[in-house]
Parts: C-alpha cells; structure tokens; sequence
C-alpha cells in the first residue's frame, strides 16, 4: 500500500475532487443557507449587543476554502460594524483565490471600512509565522475544517484565547457515518490515523464546558447521493471515492481486493431508495461557542 498518497498532499488534485466531487452532491446551497440564516438571527444579536458599531471588527476564518459561508459573514456584519478586518487562512491557493475574488467584489462597493488580509498555508503555520495570531478577535470562524488543524484540544484552545471578552467561535462540522466508519475499519488509509471513534462535536463541546465557555448547537441532518460511487465508469464517483478516503487516485492505486471490499462496505451503509438512488445521512452540527 506504499503506493497510496494523502489526497492533501496534490493541491491539483484535491481542488477537483472537491470542486467537482463532493460539492456536487454535499447539498452545499442547503448548508449555507441554513448556516447564514443561524448565523443572522444569533450570532449576529450576540456580536451587535456586546461591540460597538463603531469599533474596529475583526474576524478570523479559519480553513476558508472558497469562503463562501465567511462572505456572507462579512456582509452581514458590515450592515452594522463601520470598520473590518478580514483575516482569513486557507492552505489550498487555488481554492483561496475565490474568496479573495468575490471578498474584494464586495469591500469595492460596501460603504465600510474593509481591511483582509490573506494567509495562504496550515493553521499551524499561521499561529507560528504571522503577526496577526496575535491579535484579538471578535468572532472566529471554523466552517468544515476542524477536522485538519492538528491535535483539537490544543487548537481550539489555542483558537479562544484569540478571541475578545465576549467574542464568539462559530464552527461548522459534517459528521457522516459512512465516511468515519472508512477509515475506522480501512486502517490501511493513509489518513486513518487522524479518525477516532469520537464525535467530534462532542469533543469540542466537552472542552468548551471544562473551560467554563456557553455552547449552543444547531443539528442539521443533510441526504448525500453516493449512486456513482458505485459506477466503476464514473468519473465522479473517482472523486468521491478519494474524498471518502482523502487518497488521491484510490481507485488506480489502491488493490482490486481492497476496493472490492470497500465498495459491499459502503452499500453496507447506503440505502437504495425508490428511485434507485443509493444514500446517507450526513450530520450537520452548527455550533456557536461565547467567551
């Protein structure tokens, strides 16, 4: 198996299968749009009663990707903030260059102060090299990436004590069966060292209380269709294979046996349905954690 590669290792590679992989079947408009509906009527509150409009805001996205959730950060709390800055980390260039895109879009035509700045490596290069992991935060955001930064406790410890008095961390987290349950029984993986049998938003909410922070949760229960994973022809079902596993290429280097059996493990945890389709859940965990 010495032949199996981190899918995080080929930037090319991981921008296609996550482009045009698994957001094709994420139901990711049904995500950002429940996520910025949460955040608008709570967390926007919390942030307007305990900062003055007239303060200078800054907020922290952590592991952005294309930052489509943290753009609608930004509009939302530039309706009420006069000035932002705009700190944003995310290891994968190509992904990184949509948000800078669309954020500059944005601050060209927004009557607010709009300061961003941009990171383009690990967390931990972050925390390590750059000046601004120093600095104070309104609000932090982790959209689907806390999965990646290291080991959870140090990081998320890390993470609020960056945060103001009264500051907030906002954290999105996908918690799919079917996608835990690979690497918990193909210790063969490459990356199946990272995954343990732990929720992890029940981690981060049994750290948060030990420290003494408020946690509020909202639970979101989203249907992936997997059907091509199943077509040895599908291109998509390539790529969602080597997100499932995060190998770049699974299905070329990766043994006729042990694809076999991880193709009658995953229709083990699919359902076929009416129409023919093969799905699963996948557990959608909003969580808004108050210093």
């Amino acid at each position: 198996m010495s032949s199996l590669t981190n899918l995080f290792d080929n930037e090319d590679r991981y921008q296609d299968v996550y482009c045009n992989g698994f957001s094709r079947i994420a139901m990711k408009d049904v995500v950002l749009k429940e996520v910025s509906q949460y955040f608008d009527d709570n967390v926007m509150k919390k942030m307007t009663d305990a900062f003055p409009a007239d303060d200078q805001f800054n907020l922290l996205g952590v592991g952005v990707g294309e930052g489509h959730h943290e753009l609608h950060f930004l509009k939302s709390l530039g309706s009420h903030f006069t000035s932002i800055r705009n700190v944003a980390v995310e290891p994968n260039q190509s992904l990184f260059e949509t948000f800078k895109t669309n954020a500059a879009a944005w601050s060209s035509d927004d009557k607010s102060n709009h300061d961003s700045r941009w990171f383009t490596g690990p967390l931990s290069q972050f925390f390590s090299e750059n000046p601004l992991a120093k600095c104070q935060y309104n609000l932090i955001s982790a959209i689907h990436s806390m999965y990646h930064t290291g080991d959870l406790e140090t990081t998320f410890t890390r993470l609020m004590s960056m945060l103001k008095d009264n500051g907030i961390k906002i954290i999105v987290l996908s918690e799919c069966k079917l996608i835990k349950e690979t690497f918990l029984q193909n210790t063969w993986l490459p990356l199946s060292f990272r995954v343990t049998g732990k929720s992890l938003s029940d981690e981060i909410r049994k750290v948060s209380e030990q420290k003494g922070y408020t946690v509020s949760t909202k639970k979101l229960d989203i249907t992936l269709d997997l059907t091509d994973l199943f077509d040895e022809e599908s291109e998509l079902g390539d790529k969602l294979a080597d997100f499932i596993t995060c190998t770049a290429y699974l299905r070329k280097t990766a043994s006729a046996e042990k694809l076999d059996a991880l193709m009658s493990f995953w229709r083990s945890l699919c359902s076929q349905e009416e129409d023919g389709r093969m799905r699963t859940l996948s557990h959608e965990s909003i969580m808004v954690i108050s210093k």
